[in-house]
């Protein structure tokens, strides 16, 4: 899977988690700065795991933040 077809993917993931989400968010804002909560966190971390078949820890998560950082892991 190329790196724009996962920001694709974690976008949706993102929109679905926060609903409250700007059509046009910026790939580089992180998850937290767009209201994303530690509960938020672990839904993403869960939804992250069905999609791409790989665990990310809540610390990478946090780290890593925006869909671009996350994109970038899950493509490794």
């Amino acid at each position: 899977m190329s790196k724009s077809e996962a920001s694709e993917r974690i976008r949706d993931i993102f929109t679905g988690i926060l609903r409250d989400l700007p059509e046009s968010f910026g790939e580089e804002q992180p998850f937290t700065e767009l209201g994303g909560t530690s509960m938020d966190a672990m839904k993403l971390q869960m939804e992250l795991r069905r999609t791409f078949g790989r665990k990310i820890s809540l610390a990478e998560l946090y780290e890593l933040g925006s869909v671009s950082g996350i994109a970038e892991r899950m493509t490794e």
